[in-house]
């Protein structure tokens, strides 16, 4: 699948600018980390454009955390979006 250019514009004003990356990559399942990265989704201005911009980018859909959503819910979107 190829991938246009990403609107990226909506960064500087995202909740998660400053925060520690690793916050959205977190190791294992049920992590505390997750919570903690979908409670600064939450309250974002940005969420939807992150969302967007996370199912418009394959390798969004395999990891971490966009738009406070994990990859199963990602992959489950874009499927439905499919179909």
């Amino acid at each position: 699948m190829e991938v246009g250019p990403v609107d990226t514009s909506w960064h500087p004003r995202a909740a998660c600018r400053g925060a520690d990356p690793e916050l959205f990559y977190p190791r294992g399942r049920g992590s505390a980390g997750v919570a903690r990265a979908r409670r600064i989704c939450k309250a974002c201005p940005t969420r939807q454009l992150c969302l967007d911009a996370a199912l418009a980018v394959p390798h969004a859909l395999d990891y971490g955390i966009w738009a406070g959503t994990t990859r199963e819910q990602r992959r489950r979107m874009r499927q439905d979006r499919a179909a």
